[in-house]
């Protein structure tokens, strides 16, 4: 796998003039319709991490201008508007010189969905988040240990160098978080809540 260009919002792309992923269409267009218009891409998937309007409000504008697919976990996919791509637990996506793992995380929502682009990026949706984890509250929750779960033996499976991109707040580390996280910390007995 090559080098990947830098994320807009949530778009990655393979290389200038080639294939694009945008993972959740919640926040502004503008800026991510520039950013694949000034790179020459092509927009092939929309990949939802989960249901919830701040992360999926603007996919019919993509879906509509950039006739691409809208893709969720099987889960969630009947709460969503529109055609769906049914995605499922380690299913690859292929997308030019992209490889692009699903990781099935509930607890934030049942159809969670973590993913991990060419070993190199992790979106984490709203699971793992700079210095926190996700509420099991929202609309189609599950349980705290789905989400223990999901954090712990799921996304720390992977490299601790790898950088996640949460659905809320600044880029971070799995490394980071696996030192400084204060639930990570507790869930590994060093600190209490």
């Amino acid at each position: 796998a090559g080098a990947i260009l830098r994320p807009v919002g949530g778009n990655f792309a393979d290389k200038t003039g080639g294939d694009a992923v945008l993972i959740d269409s919640g926040g502004p267009s503008a800026e991510i319709d520039a950013f694949i218009s000034e790179h020459n891409l092509s927009l092939r998937h929309v990949l939802c991490t989960h249901h919830h309007y701040d992360h999926v409000a603007n996919n019919a504008h993509y879906r509509q201008v950039h006739d691409c697919q809208i893709c969720a976990h099987r889960n969630e996919s009947s709460l969503l508007e529109g055609e769906i791509v049914e995605l499922s637990d380690q299913q690859l996506i292929g997308c030019g010189g992209l490889e692009i793992r699903c990781l099935h995380i509930p607890g934030h929502t049942s159809g969670q969905l973590a993913f991990q682009i060419n070993d190199q990026a992790l979106f984490t949706g709203d699971t793992l988040f700079a210095g926190s984890v996700g509420g099991t509250q929202a609309p189609d929750h599950t349980s705290f240990d789905d989400l223990q779960h999901s954090i712990m033996e799921v996304l720390f499976a992977l490299p601790l160098s790898t950088t996640i991109y949460p659905g809320h707040m600044q880029c971070s580390t799995l490394d980071d978080e696996w030192q400084n996280n204060p639930f990570v910390r507790a869930w590994r007995g060093i600190d209490h809540f």
